[in-house]
């Protein structure tokens, strides 16, 4: 279930006299869905795109999430933690590292994966796509379920009641000031559904677009990177907005540069940008002012259209 911007959202129809809405933290790391059979001794990581986790590669989680109530299917986010100190790695670093288990490399027991969940639904009602029940009383239940598991690496993903969109957005940019990645809103009663839900909508400041890499741009001839490349050329998915993408690492650049054609090209790459530039005499394209590359997305296989990343920069008041 995605969320909507909150351009596309009629908040009148909220009812928040009715009771309070929750905001929750917009985790920084990777979606997963997890799976637990019915006897606790098998269990799935999926991720967005259903690419499963390898059995052996997240290490001691797979131990914990046994303690979960079978035949539910528990959505949330996972991050990377150092085991020394209990800090979450940046998501670029944690995410890479989750990318490579997805390709079968177990972690370095130096970190730990942390789960924090959101939601729970019934194996039978996510396979149907849809589950009716109101999500304070799945949310509830998820809490009572994690609670009793007792372990340190799985966590509800930290949520506030809310009784108005100026409080939630009031919270959410509590957040953002120390470096968290936003928020998002939920209606109490919101069932879950394989769509893109109303009643979930993300609050978030920092503009990401995402966008498809499609050629290595020349580096200049007496450049240190004049045998690489200078930048990757990225467009949206419908083609309308195209930008050079600069400041990759040494490391990254040859590593890119190696594997173009096998892993990089075509591939989804996260992006942040401060505006839209429109189209000018020499450029028939939209292009974006001050692009930084944020990371790959080997999760996903569709950017986003120019029109998804105009609205974006509308709910972000740019």
């Amino acid at each position: 279930m995605r969320c909507s911007l909150e351009s596309d959202v009629n908040f009148d129809k909220w009812s928040w006299e009715e009771g309070a809405h929750f905001v929750q933290l917009k985790a920084d790391g990777m979606f997963v869905n997890v799976f637990v059979e019915d006897d606790k001794n098998y269990f799935t990581f999926m991720s967005r795109q259903g690419s499963v986790f390898p059995t052996g590669t997240l290490g001691e989680l797979e131990d914990h999430v046994r303690g979960l109530e079978p035949g539910v299917v528990y959505m949330g986010e996972l991050t990377v933690q150092e085991r020394h100190t209990g800090n979450i790695l940046p998501r670029t670093t944690g995410n890479g590292m989750l990318n490579s288990a997805l390709q079968g490399t177990p972690l370095d027991p130096a970190y730990a994966v942390r789960l924090d969940l959101w939601d729970g639904v019934p194996y039978q009602r996510w396979k149907i796509g849809e589950d009716k029940d109101p999500y304070y009383s799945r949310f509830e239940d998820l809490a009572g379920e994690v609670y009793s598991v007792e372990s340190p690496l799985i966590g509800v993903i930290e949520t506030r009641d809310v009784n108005s969109l100026e409080e939630a957005k009031e919270i959410a940019a509590e957040w953002m000031k120390v470096g968290l990645e936003g928020a998002v809103l939920k209606h109490h009663m919101m069932p879950w559904k394989d769509h893109t839900s109303k009643m979930q909508v993300k609050l978030k400041k920092e503009v990401c677009l995402e966008l498809l890499a499609v050629e290595l741009v020349d580096g200049k001839a007496t450049g240190k990177n004049a045998d690489l490349f200078g930048s990757i050329r990225c467009q949206s998915e419908d083609g309308l907005l195209v930008v050079d993408i600069p400041g990759f690492s040494d490391e990254m650049r040859q590593e890119i540069y190696n594997n173009w054609d096998s892993m990089y090209m075509n591939r989804v790459m996260t992006v942040k940008a401060n505006e839209i530039l429109l189209p000018g005499k020499n450029n028939d394209k939209h292009s974006l002012f001050l692009p930084r590359f944020v990371e790959w997305r080997f999760d996903k296989t569709e950017a986003d259209s120019l029109e998804q990343i105009q609205k974006q920069f509308e709910n972000a008041g740019g």
